[in-house]
């Protein structure tokens, strides 16, 4: 993170350069990261993979599997707000404005029991990856291996039916009228309200129905501002600190946490935040094939309002130029090289844009679906439905709106994927996941 002052923190691979870091600032709270290093990032890393590529369990019964100290410790956290269990773990206000942000970032929201998320968020810290050519890239080669296994792939056919008949999934009905018969299962990875208007309400039944049709968005959205450059953000920052300008993922916008908290109360208003804040990265620096060679390209994905006090979620197109200038004018202030010569192109990719474009994330809800108590794990989209299974016999959810939520990570997928094998008694020929059981 690069902070307005000219100060910044990296995170590091290696725990002890984060620490170092970390310790410009506070040796206690450097003493903290290395703690929680050892106690989460590598001493829950299993854990967590376990309770992210497994069906959730109900609270009662995934508290009963938190044993130990370490397990009691957890525990304690499932009762915390994020900014809670940040504070309860750091003490310097830049710290804990990287790592309040961090967690908002995750799409996570201030709200009780979110402190739940701390060990996971910890446990992937310095997990990060991109995929060589653009993400485009990792779309077509799930592509390819579908395809050669005998799939078929239509575009631009979209489902405006789920058929059913006698309680049994029998196939989907689409926009243009053509209906596709199911040998055995229908999956639907759409968000959970779309996914009930194309079974119908009476399949599910007025009390699951209700819970669906209430799924939240989001109460933020993020937009994208692309540049194409000459070279690379130089941020004043790496003065300070120059891995700066080396980092694989770049936070700018908040200079501490009444700033951050502002922006958000802002935004959930729908106003466009006073401090335009979030993370973003020049990936070309990191893998040439992002940009032609000699040239750059970065982004930023600063968190924004879906619906604008002034004029709604279709203000977005005729205020778009005006953004696009006032996020760019941001970004200088903390990369002053991103002048004329240097910006090339600029391209605002708005909430509004990111819901035409994908019609799953509503709202522009980047994650599909907010991040809170009542949506996470075993909710996640409602109890009932939190098993990948639905009340239609071979009709099955498997997208974000499940367990374990947004992110590429294909975790839903895989859970769905051996609940359907075992539903099919299908031989499963790859090894599942062990169950988690910490201590």
């Amino acid at each position: 993170i690069a902070f307005p002052d000219g100060t910044g923190i990296c995170i590091h691979q290696d725990p002890e350069k984060t620490a170092a870091s970390i310790a410009r600032f506070s040796n206690k709270d450097a003493d903290s990261y290395r703690e929680i290093h050892a106690k989460f990032t590598l001493g829950m890393r299993e854990f967590i993979t376990e309770t992210m590529f497994n069906r959730p369990l109900p609270p009662e019964e995934m508290a009963a599997r938190l044993n130990g100290d370490l397990g009691e410790e957890v525990k304690a956290y499932n009762a915390m707000t994020m900014y809670e269990a940040v504070e309860r773990n750091f003490e310097e206000a830049h710290v804990r404005t990287l790592f309040k942000l961090w967690f908002h970032i995750l799409a996570l929201e201030d709200d009780p029991g979110t402190g739940a998320f701390f060990p996971r968020v910890f446990s992937r810290m310095d997990r990060f990856s991109i995929v060589k050519g653009g993400s485009i890239r990792f779309a077509e080669a799930l592509e390819e291996c579908f395809r050669s296994y005998g799939g078929e792939i239509l575009q631009d056919a979209h489902v405006s039916e789920v058929t059913h008949k006698n309680g049994k999934a029998t196939g989907v009905r689409l926009e243009d009228g053509r209906t596709l018969e199911a040998k055995q299962v229908v999956i639907s990875t759409v968000d959970p309200p779309q996914t009930l208007r194309m079974v119908g309400e009476d399949a599910f039944g007025p009390e699951i129905s209700e819970k669906v049709r209430n799924f939240k968005p989001s109460p933020h959205a993020i937009c994208t501002i692309h540049l194409a450059l000459n070279e690379a953000p130089r941020y004043t920052a790496a003065e300070f600190d120059p891995d700066l300008n080396r980092a694989f993922n770049m936070f700018i916008g908040v200079a501490d946490e009444a700033q951050l908290e502002e922006n958000f109360n802002a935004t959930i208003h729908g106003s466009f935040p006073p401090f335009p804040m979030g993370n973003g990265a020049c990936n070309s620096l990191h893998e040439p094939s992002y940009a032609p060679p000699g040239k750059h390209a970065a982004f930023w994905w600063p968190f924004v309002p879906y619906d604008l006090t002034d004029g709604g979620p279709d203000a977005w197109d005729a205020r778009r130029e005006e953004y696009t200038n006032r996020l760019l004018e941001v970004w200088r202030t903390y990369a002053p090289n991103l002048d004329e010569k240097n910006v090339l192109g600029t391209y605002l990719f708005t909430p509004r844009d990111t819901e035409r474009s994908c019609i799953n994330m509503i709202h522009g809800s980047h994650h599909v679906g907010a991040y809170t108590l009542d949506q996470v794990g075993y909710n996640r989209p409602t109890p009932e439905l939190s098993h990948y299974r639905t009340p239609v016999e071979g009709f099955y959810m498997a997208g974000s709106g499940n367990h374990v939520g947004g992110s590429i990570n294909g975790a839903a997928g895989y859970n769905a994927a051996n609940t359907i094998a075992e539903d099919l008694g299908i031989k499963k020929w790859w090894t599942p996941v062990s169950e988690p059981v910490l201590g």
